[in-house]
């Protein structure tokens, strides 16, 4: 009897040390979770400033602005850039095409005054592509229109 109460108390004895290892073990991810979900609001907060400084340097500033990716999908604009245009914000996102934007602009009216097919194919030459340009265009809603361009590597 005393034998398999020896046992007993061994078997129950491994078990508890067995827990206390699975215990601490978990105490230490558990930390390391805590410290990287700590690092990443860190992170967010950084970004989300970030984010608000570029947002008003870039609608501080007094002249309309677009950027485009080598797709020619917008990567961010301006108010400045929306209101020349009449454009809405709903519709113009990131992501949107040039080519989608200039649509949009002669269904408004705030397109040159030239044909949309003339227009896309400018805006698609490789002379505006693939150069630095200045160009200044008359809308038809009389406003003008100065455009730079920067080659996108395409």
């Amino acid at each position: 009897m005393l034998g398999l109460l020896a046992r007993v108390i061994k078997t129950n004895f491994q078990y508890f040390v067995d827990l206390i290892r699975v215990q601490a073990s978990l105490a230490q991810e558990g930390a390391r979770a805590r410290a990287a979900e700590r690092r990443a609001i860190e992170e967010r907060v950084k970004a989300k400033a970030f984010a608000e400084r570029f947002d008003t340097a870039l609608n501080n500033m007094s002249q309309e602005h677009c950027f485009f990716d080598g797709d020619q999908r917008l990567i961010v604009c301006n108010r400045q850039y929306l209101e020349i245009y009449d454009l809405v914000p709903e519709v113009v996102r990131p992501g949107i095409t040039l080519n989608e934007i200039v649509h949009l602009r002669y269904s408004v009216g705030s397109a040159p005054k030239m044909s949309q097919q003339d227009n896309l194919a400018w805006r698609n030459s490789a002379a505006v592509i693939r150069h630095e340009s200045d160009t200044t265009i008359e809308l038809a809603n009389w406003r003008t229109d100065a455009w730079c361009g920067f080659a996108t590597g395409r």
